[in-house]
């Protein structure tokens, strides 16, 4: 029978009645097939997934149904799903329902359709859910409590990401490489989110995930080192926080959304194949569960940015030291002995179950006695460390009688026969009590976790290198010099984007050495050169580390270290290291010529306003006055050696040579010192831009900028056009090119030198 079409206009007119005597007289399969789905504003053909709709003062929008899913496949693998999202939009547009969004303008469409695929594509992503009206309420009440978050953080992107680099080797990631060579060579992110549904928008906006390629980047970097090879998201490897919550508009859009798809299918239910929306939105957001977001929230953002409290950072660091200075070599040797024992019982046992019991059994009478601080030992166990006092079948008095009698030297069988114990029953008991002595840890978690972290601490607090810098470093990066100096190969993410040579001390050499011992079968697995590849005592492929947080926790609880009123602890983030270096550099140099371009080589920054952010007045005090004063002298030192070069260009170099010239003419034999008054007479103001210095903040000199807008320069929108022909503009060939100036050229830096000898 050929069915005789309508509109949804039409049909969006007919009474309820009307429509169910349509069904009666066509017989039809699916009402929506009575729809001709022809519209003045779709520019395309119906039936595909990417619609160009038009929108007033005759421009279009693009949008795409379809999209990966994390974990395999897309949307349009179910085409029922997907024409149902379709239709959903065509009567959002259609209706104009005076409840949801009136999908009138760009935004509002685009809005509508991101929301409509996020919501789709994340409730697909639930394991065992292949089409979303199979939510469960408490999985459909998940889904909307976790709304206000971004994308990225909800489907765990960068755990995703972690677990894919993990499985390949360098060789085998994607890259982009053009053929004529015009552009670098990079990571190809679109080819491995497609490939994992990962949304590559909403990767832009997770800062984590960000990371993770830029890491990846990184050690790509050095494995094509014989080509131009470019770091993906590199201003993501030096953030100090992340915003886990979307936009409060974004929120209020995907509510909107889940609202007028509940009114749509109420009106309109036969037309869909599918209720993908299964439950009433209200019903969630008026739960007494529900916690209404909070969009001021910031992940992180207190814990990474404030001090470390002093009295953490120096338990922590003594007990790094120790761990790395003291008890490492035990370490290795505890491993290698019990090793040995484990392979001898599973060769008996053939059961690693048993063989690693009968082995912790051996682990809890090594070094029993070892009452130094901090110390690993006794351990509980090879490879677990486990807490059984919930399981004991006599009373705390049975254990209490046969822990004083054990120090008493009371036999067994007397014991045994005052508590009528059988001598397994003793034996059982007395295990348990020599077992409470030890530390509830275990020989792999010493030596794979506890260890590395404190290496990773003290790296971090002796070197100020970035989390990505430290975890990227290679065997080899430690050597020293005619001098007897130790200096540390690192890569520097944020500003060079290549390797450079800072001054270290002995205890970061010693950390290196035990990472490279840690790491050397994990290397010759993975055919790589990273620091951070672990062989541990299990029966897996090796592990990396790219994070001391969680491990951190551990560590702290471990010696001693009480958690705040939240049961949380402390959180650590690179920028905290970086700032206890610089503040410790200046407080032990202040008193004797401390220099500003050293502390910023080893912090590896371009500018001073970088380093800056790194002293605030309250930390710092009296001390940051100073430096600041410091600073301003070596400010109009530098402009005034600018000023007598002669490979300078810009409209701005000129204007500052002649306002030096026309000062110092008269006294030559004091010039420096006059034109350094000059600069501050003048009021000279200079920042970096891409190319050279700009002085458009200079208060006489600002209005006649090229940027200068609403009062204020535009620094930010530095760029050759931009730039061209200002007046306060001036080209240095050295920063155009991305050269920072060396150390050498700064001055030897005397950072920690005090500390180069030998480490005891």
């Amino acid at each position: 029978m050929t069915l005789q079409k309508m509109s949804l206009s039409d049909y969006l007119a007919l009474k309820s009645e009307e429509k169910d005597l349509l069904c009666i007289k066509n017989g039809f399969t699916q009402l929506s097939d009575l729809i001709s789905h022809e519209y003045p504003w779709l520019l395309n053909d119906y039936n595909e997934n990417k619609w160009q709709v038009s929108i007033p003062n005759k421009q279009s929008v693009n949008i795409n149904f379809d999209m990966a899913i994390i974990g395999g496949g897309r949307i349009s693998d179910n085409q029922r799903l997907i024409d149902d999202m379709k239709l959903f939009f065509a009567i959002a547009k259609t209706a104009q329902f005076s409840v949801g969004m009136k999908l009138t303008s760009k935004s509002t469409i685009q809005s509508f359709v991101r929301s409509l695929k996020r919501y789709i594509s994340e409730a697909l992503s639930i394991p065992y859910i292949t089409n979303p009206k199979d939510l469960s309420f408490g999985e459909f009440f998940n889904l909307i409590q976790n709304s206000a978050n971004k994308m990225g953080f909800n489907l765990r992107y960068s755990e995703v990401l972690d677990d894919y680099f993990d499985s390949k080797e360098l060789s085998e990631i994607p890259v982009l490489r053009d053929t004529e060579k015009k552009y670098p060579l990079k990571i190809d992110t679109t080819l491995i989110c497609n490939e994992l549904g990962i949304h590559l928008r909403a990767l832009t906006t997770h800062i984590s995930s960000k990371k993770v390629i830029a890491r990846k980047s990184l050690e790509l970097k050095k494995f094509y080192s014989e080509e131009n090879f470019a770091i993906s998201y590199p201003e993501s490897l030096d953030s100090t926080c992340e915003k886990k919550m979307t936009y409060k508009e974004t929120y209020e859009s995907f509510i909107k959304m889940l609202r007028l798809f509940s009114l749509s299918k109420s009106i309109l239910g036969d037309l869909f194949s599918y209720n993908f929306i299964p439950y009433n939105v209200d019903e969630v957001i008026h739960a007494v569960e529900y916690v209404h977001p909070d969009f001021n929230e910031m992940l992180d953002l207190q814990e990474r940015t404030r001090d470390i409290p002093p009295m953490l950072f120096l338990e922590m660091m003594d007990a790094a030291a120790r761990f790395v200075l003291d008890y490492s070599d035990d370490l290795f040797e505890a491993e290698k002995h019990f090793s040995a024992i484990y392979s001898n019982e599973l060769a008996k046992k053939n059961n690693s179950y048993y063989a690693g019991k009968r082995t912790n059994r051996y682990v809890r009478f090594y070094k029993l006695n070892d009452k130094r601080l901090h110390s690993p030992f006794p351990m509980y166990a090879y490879k677990h460390a486990m807490d059984r006092t919930g399981n004991r079948k006599h009373s705390d008095k049975v254990y209490e009688t046969i822990a004083t009698n054990m120090v008493n030297g009371v036999l067994r069988k007397k014991s045994m026969e005052d508590l009528n114990l059988t001598r397994g029953q003793y034996q059982a008991i007395r295990l348990s009590i020599l077992a409470s002595k030890t530390k509830k840890l275990s020989l792999q978690k010493a030596l794979y976790q506890y260890l590395p972290f404190c290496c990773v601490v003290i790296i971090f607090a002796l070197t100020a290198r970035r989390e990505s810098e430290v975890f990227g470093l290679q065997v080899g990066c430690i050597n020293k010099d005619l001098d007897g100096l130790l200096w540390l190969n690192s890569y520097v993410a944020k500003t060079l984007q290549k390797n450079a040579d800072f001054t270290t001390v002995s205890l970061v050499e010693k950390s290196v050495s035990i990472l490279e011992r840690m790491s050397e079968n994990g290397r010759k697995k993975t055919n790589t050169t990273s620091l951070f590849v672990f062989d541990d005592s299990f029966d897996r492929p090796p592990t990396t580390m790219k994070s001391i947080n969680s491990i951190g926790n551990d560590f702290f609880d471990f010696i001693g270290i009480e958690r705040d009123v939240n049961g949380k602890h402390f959180k650590l983030s690179e920028h905290q290291f970086r700032r206890f270096f610089a503040i410790m550099f200046y407080y032990r140099y202040e008193s004797s010529n401390g220099n500003i371009d050293a502390l910023m080589h080893e912090l590896a920054h371009a500018d001073w306003g970088m380093t800056a952010r790194y002293l605030t007045e309250k930390e710092t005090g009296s001390a940051l006055r100073r430096l600041h004063k410091q600073y301003n002298d070596a400010r109009s030192n530098r402009l005034v050696d600018y000023s007598l070069r002669d490979d300078l260009g810009g409209e701005g170099f000129p204007l500052l040579k002649g306002r030096l010239e026309q000062t110092v003419d008269s006294m030559p034999e004091i010039m420096r010192e006059i034109a350094i008054d000059a600069v501050e007479d003048n009021n000279f103001v200079f920042d970096f831009i891409p190319n050279g210095l700009c002085l458009g903040n200079t208060p006489w000199l600002s209005e006649l900028c090229n940027c200068y807008r609403d009062s204020h320069v535009m620094q930010h929108d530095a760029s050759i056009g931009m730039c061209s022909g200002c007046p306060a503009q001036i080209t240095i060939p050295e920063i155009a090119s991305g050269d920072m100036k060396p150390l050498k050229q700064c001055g030897e830096s005397a950072i920690l030198k005090n500390l180069t000898q030998k480490a005891r």
